[in-house]
């Protein structure tokens, strides 16, 4: 399967669901596949200690409630497909200084045994509607230079360079997405 070629019967399985214990084990499976290193949309701030507690988080976030300091409210959205967890993303409400820096309005990560499949290329269209439910038209994604994968899936939704700057001692690409 190509980068992002879906059929009709792919792409009728796929969905973007709120965080359930339903799928408490497919996450868990996804979460242990990263190893470690950082999940993009999943913004906890401190680890978790089960999948319970990681549901009333992002919970809680929905609702600007309990946020660490500097963080602001968030939807966070897992990826179905075939009844596992593909893919997580995190919507943020808005942006503050450090957010227009870095992070931007959406994070996203697909597991790591199911990158490079076109997951991603669809789970940012999905994320890109329920933003827009939220009352985002025009949409902040960021990913570092580097990350060339990433920076296909946003301009395959549509995303135009704003411009490259360093944060961090990282080179940081801004992208807009319209989204009306």
């Amino acid at each position: 399967m190509g980068y992002g070629n879906w059929d009709d019967d792919i792409l009728g399985c796929m969905e973007l669901i709120e965080p359930s214990m339903d799928y408490a084990e497919s996450f868990e499976e996804a979460v242990l596949e990263f190893k470690g290193e950082p999940i993009h949309g999943f913004n906890m701030g401190t680890p978790f200690t089960t999948v319970a507690d990681a549901i009333d988080r992002m919970e809680q976030s929905a609702r600007g409630e309990n946020l660490p300091e500097g963080w602001v409210p968030s939807h966070s959205y897992w990826l179905i497909d075939d009844q596992r967890v593909i893919g997580i993303v995190n919507i943020r409400h808005y942006l503050t200084p450090a957010l227009e820096k870095r992070n931007g309005h959406i994070g996203y990560s697909i597991r790591p045994s199911e990158q490079k499949k076109g997951y991603g290329t669809e789970l940012l269209r999905l994320a890109l509607q329920k933003a827009k439910e939220l009352g985002i038209h025009r949409a902040l994604l960021t990913c570092d230079e580097n990350n060339l994968g990433s920076r296909r899936i946003i301009e395959k939704n549509g995303g135009e360079l704003q411009d490259i700057i360093e944060v961090d001692g990282d080179a940081v690409m801004r992208f807009w997405i319209e989204n009306p």
